[in-house]
């Protein structure tokens, strides 16, 4: 959680972004690439509104939960993209083969 305070700041008074409305076209968008701190980011969707209840956070890593060990594209609203080594593989697995040598 060393990262707490900035992400404070950048959630509470720097990004444009709407729980109430997690698909408003003009959002800013957040993408940790640390997949490992994404309790943070989960914390974070919690305390700016988003549809992330204790309970989902207290499921972290759970299997099937809406908060799993590495952000996950489209589990949760806010969560846009996937980070860490699962979304390493998805993108090289995605790429034409002449463009993975």
């Amino acid at each position: 959680m060393g990262m707490a305070a900035m992400a404070h700041a950048l959630w509470g008074y720097v990004l444009r972004h709407s729980g109430k409305h997690p698909q408003w076209f003009n959002r800013d968008r957040f993408v940790l690439s640390n997949g490992h701190a994404c309790a943070l980011l989960y914390s974070m969707l919690h305390l700016t509104g988003y549809d992330m209840s204790l309970e989902d956070l207290r499921q972290f890593r759970q299997l099937h939960s809406k908060t799993p060990g590495h952000p996950e594209a489209h589990y949760a609203a806010g969560i846009e993209t996937t980070t860490g080594e699962d979304g390493f593989l998805r993108r090289r697995r995605s790429r034409p083969p002449a463009a993975q040598a």
